[in-house]
């Protein structure tokens, strides 16, 4: 199957790595194909993409593509000739089209109406569907169709839509123990999803705080383990958890000296602590993040996963760990966060 991805503009690189991250989690094997501004269609074998969907943070909608041409109504409607669509007799459709801003020669609005408005309906791609014994539902449809109109169209059936909603449902002002400066939900789940955690997997996060990543982490269907060298966030990360019906070990520890076993973690996100506030239990920042980051080496299996934010560019990454990915994320205008996603060597 192929997937076609409508990606947030909100960063750059974030978004198409979540989703290749996501994928791998999901053990789903894929290729991409090629993108189209904002959209990304993969190659992939038959999943259910709704569980992609319900992971997902950083991407808007999913759909099944059924075919590809050039920009043109012609092109358009030689293409839908040619594609069996996924429809029973007795169900009823809708077209959705978008025009992207590189699109040339087609008018989006003019493809969605229907045939009554205009002097040549057979360029209408609604009649050329209804003309196949298919009824028009605009408010309820069984099925709706989508048409991406680039320099490149994309024509397939709409899957699912990812509810970002839910992000700003769990700011961290919603939780019952808040402190200020934590990292925000959606940005939680995509570190979780770069960590390539599986449903049931271990997820370590060595600076829990008030336990915004393991929230997410949880609710992907990891197992979230957290610590802090903090008793109030400890005790604050355990509530939170409560408080969104997720179970979690949390306990006290120095990230610098994890109480933990060689090998024995799946998956590490970490946001370590920044500014002169929070150099706790350790000599300075750059000793903390030295020292934590041998520790989430010696813990993490082989072959997996950890992703850490640093505030600025200059930090020192260990011997047995491959950086496979770097991306600049802008907090607000005086703040900059560094995501680093680092692989441990396999043995």
């Amino acid at each position: 199957m192929q997937l076609a991805l409508e990606l947030s503009k909100e960063h750059p690189t974030l978004p198409r790595a979540e989703v290749a991250a996501a994928l791998r989690s999901l053990v789903v094997k894929f290729e991409e194909k090629f993108s189209l501004e904002n959209f990304l269609v993969v190659e992939c074998n038959d999943f259910d993409a709704r569980i992609l969907a319900e992971r997902l943070a950083m991407t808007h909608s999913l759909m099944n593509v059924l075919g590809t041409c050039g920009a043109g109504e012609n092109k358009i409607l030689k293409m839908l000739s040619g594609t069996d669509l996924p429809i029973r007799k007795n169900e009823t459709f809708c077209i959705r089209a978008r025009q992207t801003r590189s699109a040339v020669g087609v008018d989006s609005n003019r493809i969605e109406k229907r045939r009554k408005i205009f002097k040549e309906p057979e360029k209408v791609l609604g009649y050329v569907i209804s003309e196949q014994g298919y009824r028009v539902n605009l408010k309820n449809p069984d099925v709706t169709f989508r048409l991406i109109i680039s320099d490149r169209c994309i024509f397939g059936v709409h899957l699912a839509d990812v509810e970002t909603s839910q992000y700003e449902k769990r700011r961290p002002q919603h939780r019952p123990f808040f402190v200020p400066g934590v990292i925000l939900p959606r940005v939680a789940r995509v570190l979780v999803n770069l960590s390539e955690v599986r449903a049931g997997e271990t997820l370590l996060d060595p600076f829990c705080g008030t336990g915004g990543i393991l929230i997410e982490a949880g609710l992907v269907g990891a197992v979230p383990l957290g610590c802090d060298i903090q008793d109030r966030m400890v005790e604050g990360a355990k509530e939170n958890m409560k408080f969104y019906g997720l179970g979690a070990n949390i306990f006290l520890c120095d990230a610098a000296r994890l109480d933990l076993k060689d090998g024995s973690i799946d998956a590490v996100v970490a946001d370590p602590p920044y500014g002169r506030s929070a150099k706790v239990g350790a000599p300075s920042k750059e000793k903390l993040y030295e020292d934590s980051l041998h520790e989430i080496l010696r813990v993490l299996k082989a072959g997996r996963r950890a992703v850490m934010l640093f505030p600025s560019d200059e930090f020192k990454i260990p011997n047995g760990f491959d950086v496979e990915e770097e991306h600049i994320f802008r907090v607000h205008r005086s703040l900059t966060r560094y995501i680093v996603v680092m692989r441990k060597a396999k043995l």
